[in-house]
């Protein structure tokens, strides 16, 4: 509905327009002078068909205020209007003008203001159907505001914008946390041609993060980039597990770099690059003992955890006991591309073991990793006293080493020690045991009484310390060269 009311007096009229009327005769128009301009209950539907599917904004129970309107002043305006609700959640008010030399019209001082706790996720999934499988948030509070120095269009589209905004007081929960994120504010700057978010911050928890970046071309290429930081998240607090059947716990700390173009949920993920580093800190993985776990997957030596559980000293014997790992550091890399986020370098460290090595995150949940498996020196000698057999596996600082791959999705994960890589390690150590005892006979000489002892050049590797560099005997250089030829290292 709309309705106009004129201002009759000629008098008044020729006054007001005395010193525009000559411009305004040129182009041929008459001075034009409208004293109130109200439209109410319209409906408004924008529709984009450089998407697919299309998207469509639906503005409803419009109403419009526009009073003394003019083609040679600023005129003030209020909007009222309804977005993805059932009220009227859109309120702003400024002044418009019509430039006729530009053919533009434009608006000056607008002010503008949402609550965000009104938006329905419903009506949203309705107006962009890109967005019916994404898991959307419940706002619970939040408001938007905003404020448009210059913003001026014409027949070839957007030609100057010059504004800020800001979120406050926000709050939102989603499903997949089991706290909301809540004091939500930022601000933000808009032009023709970017929108620039500066320090957007969120709790979530006792942790917070904080968000800023900018998108540049959005009409068009929608070219973005943004900065993330989070600090003290506590994985526990945030994330419900409770139907994980291994929970994690941990204070995470993170810095991420990502950039990309567009919004199409159809190829969000393809064009989606990143870059940064994760970091927990006192973390625990419950009801899952890693180190056991993996010990019982190393089949040349059957039911290996419990042979070490009923015969390391208690301190040790403890380790493989505990029903929980504890998390001492992990570190990793990230790189985001192809759809996939790509963790290398990755290092765990905890109560028996260290892992490093490098993997693949899924945005399904999915992951794989692969690296190398080591328990420490102290460790790894007390398991090699019960077990022999496992020095096979020690490397030149004594510490039991393995190649290992960890997969899962979610919380279900399993550990695969490399048995082909394993079996290559028991071999060579076999080889060198042989190799040894011949070349202990060729080394062999007589002691001056006529005894035979054994050359300064060919003692038993058992006995021989650690490489730190020396030059190796003949003997051990010998048997490496035998080894490195066979498996053609």
């Amino acid at each position: 509905m709309a309705t106009v009311d004129e201002r009759h007096p000629e008098q008044d009229v020729l006054q007001k327009s005395q010193s525009k009327v000559t411009s305004l005769t040129t182009i041929g128009l008459p001075a034009i002078f409208i004293n109130r301009i109200n439209i109410k209950n319209a409906h408004l539907e924008y529709i984009d068909y450089s998407f697919e599917p299309r998207i469509s904004l639906i503005f409803e129970q419009i109403l419009l205020k526009v009073e003394d309107f003019s083609l040679t002043k600023l005129f003030p305006i209020t909007l009222r209007a309804a977005f993805a609700s059932d009220a009227q959640n859109i309120f702003a008010k400024g002044s418009g003008e019509v430039d006729m030399n530009r053919l533009s019209f434009i608006l000056k001082d607008v002010t503008g203001r949402t609550n965000l706790s009104t938006l329905s996720m419903n009506k949203l999934r309705q107006f962009l159907p890109q967005l019916q499988k994404a898991p959307l948030p419940e706002i619970k509070s939040g408001e938007l505001s905003i404020s448009i120095e210059l913003f001026e269009a014409g027949s070839q589209g957007l030609i100057a914008l010059k504004g800020k905004g800001a979120v406050s007081k926000g709050s939102l929960h989603m499903k997949e946390l089991a706290v909301p994120i809540e004091s939500i504010q930022g601000n933000f700057f808009l032009s023709e041609s970017a929108i620039t978010l500066n320090n957007l911050s969120l709790s979530l928890g006792q942790g917070k993060a904080e968000i800023s970046g900018n998108l540049n071309d959005y009409m068009l290429k929608q070219n973005y980039a943004l900065k993330l930081k989070a600090n003290e998240i506590e994985l526990s607090e945030c994330i419900n597990q409770s139907s994980f059947p291994i929970k994690m716990e941990g204070i995470v700390f993170g810095d991420v770099m990502l950039n990309g173009q567009g919004f199409d949920p159809n190829t969000f993920l393809s064009r989606l690059n990143g870059n940064g580093s994760v970091e927990i800190k006192e973390g625990r993985l419950t009801d899952i003992n890693v180190l056991k776990m993996v010990l019982d997957k190393i089949s040349f030596v059957p039911n290996l955890g419990v042979v070490l559980e009923a015969g390391l000293p208690d301190r040790f014997k403890e380790m493989i006991r505990q029903k929980d790992t504890i998390v001492t550091a992990f570190k990793a890399g990230v790189v985001i591309n192809n759809s996939s986020i790509q963790i290398q370098p990755f290092n765990i460290e905890a109560d028996g073991f260290t892992f490093q090595g490098k993997g693949r995150v899924g945005f399904d949940q999915s992951y794989a990793f692969d690296g190398s498996f080591v328990i420490p020196q102290d460790l790894s000698g007390r398991i090699i006293g019960i077990v022999p057999e496992m020095e096979a596996l020690s490397d030149t600082l004594r510490q039991i080493q393995f190649p290992l791959h960890v997969s899962g999705r979610g919380a279900k994960v399993s550990f695969m020690p490399d048995i082909k890589e394993m079996g290559i390690s028991v071999i060579k150590y076999k080889g060198r045991q042989a190799l040894e005892k011949v070349l202990d006979k060729v080394f062999e000489r007589s002691s001056p009484d006529g005894s035979q002892q054994p050359s300064a050049d060919t003692g038993s590797t058992e006995d021989m310390p650690p490489d730190t560099g020396q030059e190796k005997s003949k003997k051990q250089q010998l048997i490496e060269g035998v080894i490195d030829t066979i498996f053609k290292q």
